[in-house]
């Protein structure tokens, strides 16, 4: 099992090609259960990270407090250690709910651009290609070489299993991107505009 897990994990990484061809015609349980280890891996190392880094801040901000400081840090830091494990359940259940919101927004994109194969090809192409996400996403620069590396490995499992071009594939990836983010970046701008509008100084100045 955790040989298989390997060979797969080296697989995607570096040989996306020959290992989308040979997973063709597998099931998505397969898929599912790699993602679901990959995930659980996350978002332990995120959420011990996260309760590390908040452990640390509140020891260092509590010893400019005379004497009760460090009392005060051993009554908070067990705290902070069970929200750290809130974050890496948090973490896992959002990372479950988030494939299949992912995989259905995208899937209408794949559609569009001419895919033949159906939703559960769409969904198994996602979750291999998250591999490199879930493996460095923890790591603060790794992340994001993570997330490209991620969106590489998702147009070449869609040229192999949905039938699509490469540059249909490029297209099924990069425009949903493109649109989403313009989306929330449009939301965020209209938010401050209008947060700036209801402001005072605003209408002082």
């Amino acid at each position: 099992m955790i040989q298989i897990l390997i060979d797969d994990i080296r697989g995607v990484l570096l040989h996306p090609n020959k290992f989308f061809q040979n997973v063709r015609e597998s099931g998505l349980p397969h898929a599912y259960r790699q993602y679901i280890v990959l995930l659980a891996f996350f978002s332990v190392i995120a959420g011990w990270i996260r309760m590390f880094d908040n452990d640390h801040a509140i020891r260092e901000m509590l010893q400019i407090v005379p004497d009760y400081g460090p009392y005060i840090a051993e009554k908070i830091c067990p705290i902070i250690a069970e929200f750290g494990v809130a974050i890496i359940i948090g973490t896992f259940l959002a990372g479950i709910y988030l494939v299949f919101i992912a995989g259905a927004l995208i899937h209408p994109f794949i559609l569009l651009v001419g895919g033949e194969q159906g939703f559960s090809q769409t969904m198994k192409v996602q979750m291999y290609a998250a591999t490199p996400t879930l493996l460095f996403g923890w790591v603060p620069v790794m992340g994001i070489i993570g997330i490209v590396w991620s969106s590489i490995i998702m147009v070449i499992g869609l040229k192999e299993c949905a039938g699509l071009s490469l540059i249909r594939s490029v297209l099924a990836v990069i425009v949903p991107i493109f649109l989403f983010a313009s989306f929330f970046l449009i939301i965020i701008i209209t938010i401050q505009s209008f947060t700036m509008f209801l402001n005072p100084i605003y209408w002082l100045t």
